[in-house]
């Protein structure tokens, strides 16, 4: 029998977040060089809110 995650709909949120914070943030530096253009802030951020989703995932 599998035991429900409770944090399953936190972590949907977080991924819904995720995803509409990687599309703008694609959308205004749609270049040849993005991965320079945006410098590291933006990666480290998504690095944070994949760490959170897969800790809740754990944890849950």
């Amino acid at each position: 029998m599998r035991r429900k995650n409770k944090n399953l709909q936190l972590i949907q949120l977080l991924g819904g977040f995720l995803l509409i914070y990687i599309l703008v943030n694609t959308m205004q530096n749609i270049k040849v060089h993005f991965i320079y253009s945006s410098g590291l802030g933006p990666f480290l951020f998504i690095g944070f809110i994949i760490v959170i989703m897969i800790f809740l995932y754990i944890k849950g």
